[in-house]
């Protein structure tokens, strides 16, 4: 949980992975076979450890980049005499963007209700920078009453999937969602229903008829007396930009390329054959964790500031 200027942010969901770009990607980089699982270990460290660092210097609102669920509580400042100190404006900005989903949009109101608001007649959402702008009972924008409003959604680049039909399989009752794929790995489950409409629980181990569990990339594993029924599978995936997957290739392959040797080797000289010489530390006159032309172009894609 974070709290930051009057907005509470609450990760409901976290993406099933944080990494930016997937171990046999990285293999076809590098020219590694699949089968060939010996620097796995490794490889996966550096996966981690680049995507973190490129997560990190981008910063929120659009790192981590990965599909989360999220709920952002706004709470709007009182005055000492105990009434509100309020300069509504006519739109809120979430802590992530962009949104794939908006699953609620709620008031507490003085007496201690909840209002639920609905999109298109209460609010507008402007899902690619995350803004929601309230709406008066003629569709004009309007200021945000001064009531502590929460807002429930999913956001990150990839793709909500709804009701994506499936028959459960004989032994072992394994569902693999469709859009999982070369281009796309599982990030958050959002729920499954039976054909009526009937929904299941998800457990940790053993379902029984109506329960389901969920491996970490996505495999949904349903009862042995649930076999032949319809269900719907309702998730997220992951989507990661080309260019972000192209960066952390670059400094994968980078680093991959210069294991077991000296940081600090500046030249190196074989009679006849040539002259070799590393850089040690950032070029002159730069600083940050990447290369000038990785760092400008995150700066320019993924660290502008949003206009609200």
């Amino acid at each position: 949980m974070t709290i930051s200027n009057g907005r509470t942010i609450t990760v409901t969901q976290p993406s099933a992975s944080y990494s930016l770009v997937d171990l046999a990607t990285v293999k076809d980089e590098l020219g590694i076979k699949t089968a060939d699982t010996t620097n796995d270990t490794s490889l996966n460290r550096a996966i981690r450890s680049v995507s973190g660092t490129i997560s990190n210097y981008c910063n929120p609102p659009q790192a981590p980049f990965v599909v989360e669920a999220r709920s952002d509580l706004f709470q709007f400042p009182r005055d000492p005499s105990g009434g509100f100190k309020f300069n509504g404006d006519d739109r809120i900005v979430l802590s992530r963007f962009p949104v794939l989903k908006v699953s609620s949009v709620t008031q507490t109101l003085a007496d201690g209700t909840t209002l639920a608001l609905v999109a298109g007649t209460d609010y507008l959402l402007d899902a690619a920078k995350g803004i929601v702008m309230r709406l008066d009972s003629q569709g004009r924008l309007t200021r945000w009453e001064p009531w502590p409003l929460t807002v429930a959604y999913v956001a990150g680049y990839g793709a909500v999937i709804t009701a994506e039909s499936h028959v459960i399989p004989a032994t072992p009752f394994i569902v693999t969602p469709t859009a999982i794929s070369t281009t796309s790995t599982f990030a958050i489950d959002q729920g499954v229903t039976f054909a009526n409409g009937t929904p299941l629980t998800l457990v940790t181990a053993s379902p029984i008829t109506g329960q389901y569990t969920l491996g970490a990339t996505g495999a949904y594993t349903f009862a042995a007396a649930d076999t032949g029924k319809t269900i719907a599978l309702n998730y997220a995936v992951n989507q990661i930009p080309d260019d972000l997957i192209g960066f952390c290739l670059e400094l994968i392959s980078a680093r991959w390329k210069s294991r077991g040797r000296d940081p600090q080797l500046i030249q190196r000289e074989t009679p006849g054959v040539g002259i070799e010489r590393f850089w040690y530390g950032n070029e002159p006159g730069h600083i940050g964790p990447f290369p000038p032309r990785i760092q400008a172009a995150l700066d320019n894609t993924y660290g502008s500031p949003r206009m609200a």
